[in-house]
């Protein structure tokens, strides 16, 4: 499965369709996202799957997420080590990735910094980081940044995300501080 609008979701290698099903599991049981309405499967990354949502918009799909770990602990999640929301895909080519960049970051307002995390896939780093900042006119800031332009390449797809600061949920860093 290629990744899509939903969340990206990272486990230990080979336990890939357990992650799946717990994913699946907590979002339809424990928070009520609707079966028909999103489909959870491992992607052609070891470690690595997606939650697709076909309703629900990733950021509150996460906020609901993080309200349920707040309540019941980290440990709801055996598989599960860090949750990425993905706000939208398109292809691997540094253009349609910075549209898609600009778009998504229309009318916000404060400093950002861009972040890409590539598999199974030979576009350069820069070439992408340099298509988007010529699109966003906000001042970067490496360090103390208001947002984080997320892009996430697996194979030929690219998932974009412009996110508050922190917003990524990494359940394995949750366990250590218990």
């Amino acid at each position: 499965m290629n990744i899509s609008k939903g969340l990206l979701v990272s486990c230990r290698r080979g336990r890939e369709r357990h992650c799946a099903s717990e994913m699946f599991y907590v979002l339809t049981e424990k928070i009520g996202v609707a079966q028909h309405a999103l489909s959870a499967d491992k992607t052609n990354v070891s470690g690595l799957s997606v939650v697709k949502l076909l309703e629900d918009q990733p950021l509150d799909v996460l906020e609901r997420i993080k309200q349920l770990v707040q309540t019941e602990g980290p440990h709801v999640f055996i598989e599960t080590e860090k949750i990425i929301p993905i706000q939208d895909t398109c292809p691997v080519t540094p253009d349609e990735i910075a549209t898609l960049a600009e778009k998504l970051f229309a009318n916000r307002e404060g400093t950002w910094r861009c972040t890409v995390v590539k598999r199974y896939h030979t576009i350069p780093h820069q070439s992408v980081i340099k298509a988007v900042a010529e699109r966003i006119p906000n001042k970067v800031d490496l360090e103390n940044y208001d947002w984080e332009v997320r892009i996430e390449i697996v194979g030929i797809r690219a998932g974009v995300s412009v996110l508050p600061k922190g917003t990524i949920l990494s359940i394995a860093k949750l366990k250590t501080n218990d």
